[in-house]
C-alpha cells in the first residue's frame, strides 16, 4: 500500500482543523471583549504550535530539505497517525462547539463568559490542548516517521508550560 496517503491525511486534517478555527474566529470577532490579558510573550506562544504543526511538516512532505531527518515506520504506525489525527480533529471541533462564545484565541475574558463544564469539559480540563498533543503525537506516525516532527512537541511543550504568571509580565 502506498505511503502517499498518510500525507493526504494530513493535508485533510489541516483543512478541517482550519475550518473549524474560520468558523470560530468569525464568531470570536463579533462578541465583546471584558478583560484583555494579552502581553508579548502570548504573540510568541500562539506562533510556535504553527510552526510544529503546519511549516514543518508542509516543508517536510513538499520539499526534499529534512530527508536527513528520515526514518521508516511499518504502515500501520501510518494508519495510527490517521486515526490520532482523526480524534485530534474531532476533539478541536467538540471543544470549540462547547466553548460557543467563550472561545477566544488569545488570554482574554469574553462578555458574559462562563466557566464551561458540560461536553468534553466535563471529562477533560483541557481539551484543545490534548487535541494539540494527539496532533503532535499523530506527526511522529503519519509523516513516514520524520525526525523533524519533534518539533512539535518542542514547540507544544514550550506553549503549555510557560506560567501564565510570566505571560502576564
Amino acid at each position: 500500500m502506498s505511503r502517499a496517503i498518510f500525507p493526504a491525511a494530513y493535508f485533510a486534517g489541516v483543512i478541517l482543523t482550519s475550518a473549524v478555527r474560520v468558523v470560530y474566529t468569525r464568531r470570536y470577532r463579533q462578541t465583546p471583549i471584558a478583560r484583555d490579558y494579552r502581553k508579548g510573550m502570548d504573540a510568541l506562544l500562539s506562533a510556535l504550535p504553527g510552526l510544529g504543526m503546519f511549516v514543518l511538516p508542509v516543508i517536510y512532505v513538499l520539499t526534499g530539505w529534512l530527508d536527513f531527518a528520515d526514518y521508516h515506520l511499518p504502515v500501520w504506525a501510518g494508519w495510527l497517525g490517521v486515526v490520532l489525527f482523526a480524534l485530534a480533529v474531532w476533539l478541536l471541533w467538540r471543544s470549540h462547539a462547547d466553548l460557543e462564545d467563550s472561545w477566544s484565541p488569545r488570554l482574554e475574558i469574553m462578555e458574559g463568559h462562563s466557566l464551561v463544564t458540560q461536553g468534553v469539559f466535563r471529562h477533560i480540563r483541557h481539551p484543545m490542548y490534548a487535541a494539540h498533543w494527539l496532533w503532535w503525537r499523530r506527526s511522529s506516525c503519519c509523516k513516514t516517521g520524520s525526525r523533524a516532527s519533534a518539533c512539535s512537541c518542542v514547540c507544544f511543550r514550550c506553549t503549555c508550560t510557560v506560567p501564565a504568571s510570566r505571560r502576564r509580565r
